[in-house]
């Protein structure tokens, strides 16, 4: 598969099974941490196919999980080592990509069958969007600038990856192209400079930044290409990028124009990257390795990777992981 065809895995995966066993699943997975110990309150509410998140979720970090297969968020509390699950968000056909704000709300891209996309806004521990803003094309990854509120969006607009960028995260955005640049991730560092992960129109990965209170994109020279496109990161002072098919996470130092590779997270015992990883201090939490449409996340060391120590299993195609920090 090349890297150009792997940039649209998720929704292609996503379309089949909508049309092939009808996405089918309100309930969370059987057997996921914490499954067996819902209260029959929630399992009540998960059979009535609402959204659900128990009372102290809202005072926990959280951890939130978008899978097409399940067309919902799955919510898991972030306290090491145990994972425990504490909500669903359903109403979402196509869930990709996510984005946290200064604020710790949850963006949540949403790729639908039928054209149309948007992005779903929640509160910490809510349930219900409190904002809905729509993209043309099918959206599936965003990131927040947290000095100015904006959000970034990448939306497959049938042709290509583009980006469309909401002042304060409301209104219509601006989109913007580079060039045949299919874009595929995005990741703003804590100076509001955005960066994008895409491919080339020969299929090469390649690396775009549009500086702060900038309009124009500026081509990374990285020394060290991936292989395959992937997501990406600002973590400690670097810019970690994905190359989904090795798999491992490469940190580069961005100066200028140019990316200089200073070190790698192998991931041994995986196949492959198949969504957003998502970067907490000394962990990486990768979502990988879909088997007959099921996958896993994978919790790893950062940045020194090797095998993972925590597996999180009984998804039906986790896509994405963000962590949002309770307040």
């Amino acid at each position: 598969m090349k890297s150009r065809e792997l940039s649209r895995f998720a929704l292609s995966v996503c379309v089949a099974i909508v049309m092939l066993a009808g996405c089918g699943g309100s309930q969370p997975p059987i057997g996921s941490p914490g499954a067996m110990q819902q209260t029959s309150a929630i399992a009540t509410h998960a059979e009535r196919g609402k959204s659900w998140m128990l009372p102290e979720a809202k005072s926990e970090n959280l951890m939130y999980v978008s899978d097409v297969g399940m067309e919902g968020v799955l919510v898991y509390a972030y306290r090491r080592p145990r994972y425990k699950y504490v909500g669903f968000l359903l109403g979402l056909a196509a869930p990709e990509g996510e984005c946290v704000d200064e604020a710790q709300n949850i963006y949540v891209a949403e790729s639908s069958v039928n054209g149309g996309g948007a992005v779903f806004e929640y509160r910490h521990g809510g349930t219900t969007p409190i904002k809905i803003l729509g993209v043309d094309g099918f959206a599936q990854g965003c990131a927040v600038d947290l000095t100015t509120g904006n959000l970034a969006v990448i939306a497959y607009n049938g042709l290509r990856g583009v980006l469309s960028l909401f002042k304060k995260a409301r209104g219509k955005p601006v989109v913007y192209t580079d060039n045949g640049f299919d874009m595929y991730a995005c990741a703003y560092d804590p100076k509001g400079d955005l960066f994008i992960d895409g491919v080339d129109p020969s299929d090469n990965v390649q690396i775009d930044e549009m500086p702060q209170g900038s309009t124009q994109f500026e081509n990374i020279a990285l020394n060290q290409t991936p292989s395959t496109v992937g997501s990406i990161q600002w973590a400690s002072k670097r810019l970690a990028v994905g190359d989904a098919y090795e798999p491992i996470i490469y940190r580069f130092d961005i100066a200028g124009t140019k990316g200089t590779e200073v070190g790698s997270t192998p991931l041994n015992d995986s196949s492959a990257i198949i969504g957003q990883f998502f970067i907490a201090a000394d962990r990486v939490i990768v979502p990988t390795e879909p088997e007959d449409y099921g996958g896993y996340l994978k919790i790893y060391h950062y940045p020194a990777g090797g095998n993972a120590h925590r597996t999180l299993s009984n998804f039906s195609l986790p896509v994405a992981v963000v962590i949002s920090y309770a307040q």
